[in-house]
């Protein structure tokens, strides 16, 4: 018997679910192809986002694996999936079958790898930028869910999380106190005009944690009137948490002011559009929260330290010149966030990627790169250029700049993403999708 869905991909009900998937795709798979074409012709710049695993049993006692290939343009566009059976995802494999995607539409036709900081992604970046001059660099949004991790493992905030948590739960758990918070917000909705739901933090999502510290301290009012009406029912560790003005509802407020930052950067990254520029920015402006708040923490001297040190390390691992090169083409600043040192890196690397990728000569690029810094010469040193307004770094300089080489280069830095959120969730829609599709 032949079900047949709304994509046209066609399965019989005596295939593994793993079959049933990539004969689902193939359709979607020749419409990517199509679009990728045409995305080819008008942005010059696909980029190999990421590999990502899909792990499926269906009941079975062995695992059926696939790789899930999708290429941004900078929006992501559905490549391939492959079933790779009894192929271990090692980093020589998974950079194997990026390389046949990458011979098949050509290496200069691929400018960067983003990916999150498993070893075998990474290996298997280094090992594609040895053989075709590509680009490694990390996951922004997946580095700042990794720093949110890291406050974590901090004793002095972990505590204080604990306790939110655990008011979220005694409230949820009992009827009468939530019924109970349901009618303190409503008499005090004219005070507590953010308050919401309380919610508890997901592990699955980013940011959840600066969520969940919001709607406890958004709430506060009408929490602390449930504990003094509620003496009977409430946890007595509870309700002095609560009732406790002085240090716990600061301690929570600092914590918001430490996640505030991360969670702002993390919406911002999430999505389709143009934002490696402002990679550099997010770092700054969360050093800068952290620097002006960390004497008002509950922290001691050694977890102020360690503090620092894991916002450095996760810098480390997201920062290349790559960003440095997309905060000097970005227009807006010019490079206003960067040293000496990161402005030499960051024109290197438009020097390499112009030779390399475009086969523009260096002198041309530096010529112009020095007019754009100084804003002279014929084109950049028209003063309407840099008046008129625009939503992107990228419409300025194919709008305003098309003429000049560097924006040919600088189109092709700026439309690079700064995470691969958009592939993973282009993975997630296009299965939960299908599995709609099916139940009809």
């Amino acid at each position: 018997m032949v079900r047949r869905i709304s994509l046209d991909g066609e399965y019989y009900d005596g295939d593994s679910e793993s079959e049933k998937r990539c004969k689902i795709l193939e359709k979607e798979k020749g419409d990517m192809r199509e679009k990728l074409t045409k995305h080819e012709t008008e942005s010059h710049n696909l980029l190999e986002d990421i590999i990502k695993v899909y792990r499926a049993t269906g009941g079975a006692t062995y695992e059926t694996k696939e790789l899930l290939i999708v290429i941004t343009t900078p929006s992501p566009l559905l490549e391939t999936s492959i079933e790779t059976k009894l192929n271990r995802h090692t980093a020589q494999y998974i950079a194997e079958e990026m390389g046949k995607i990458i011979e098949k539409y050509g290496p200069n036709q691929f400018l960067g790898f983003v990916s999150d900081n498993a070893k075998n992604m990474q290996l298997a970046g280094k090992i594609l930028n040895e053989k075709y001059d590509i680009i490694q660099y990390g996951c922004l949004s997946h580095g700042l869910n990794l720093l949110c991790n890291d406050l974590l493992k901090i004793k002095s905030i972990s505590a204080v999380i604990d306790k939110v948590i655990d008011i979220v739960k005694e409230i949820k758990r009992k009827q009468v106190l939530y019924e109970l918070l349901r009618i303190k917000q409503t008499e005090n909705k004219n005070v507590e005009q953010k308050a919401g739901a309380i919610q508890l933090p997901v592990k699955t999502r980013w940011s959840s944690i600066l969520v969940c510290l919001k709607s406890v301290y958004n709430t506060k009012l009408s929490l602390q009137g449930v504990s003094q009406e509620a003496t009977q029912i409430i946890d007595k560790h509870v309700k002095q948490w609560i009732l406790d003005e002085e240090v716990f509802w600061s301690q929570i407020s600092n914590l918001i002011n430490f996640f505030q930052p991360i969670g702002k950067w993390l919406k911002i990254v999430e999505g389709d559009y143009c934002t490696i520029q402002f990679a550099v920015n997010a770092f700054h402006d969360i050093k800068k929260v952290i620097q002006e708040n960390i004497s008002l923490s509950p922290l001691n001297d050694e977890e102020k330290k360690k503090l620092l040190e894991f916002v450095d390390k996760r810098e480390h691992f997201v920062m290349k010149p790559i960003h440095y090169a997309a905060e000097l083409l970005n227009p807006k600043s010019q490079g206003s966030e960067l040293d000496e040192t990161q402005i030499l890196s960051a024109i290197e690397c438009i020097l390499n990627i112009a030779k390399s990728k475009m086969n523009i000569k260096e002198q041309e690029i530096i010529d112009e790169i020095a007019d754009y810094r100084r804003r002279s010469g014929k084109l950049f040193g028209n003063h309407f250029i840099w008046k008129s307004s625009f939503d992107n770094p990228v419409s300025w300089w194919k709008g305003l700049c098309s003429s000049s080489l560097l924006s040919k280069v600088a189109t092709r830095i700026l439309m690079m993403p700064a995470s691969s959120a958009a592939t993973e969730r282009s993975f997630i829609v296009t299965f939960i999708k299908k599995k709609k599709e099916q139940a009809y």
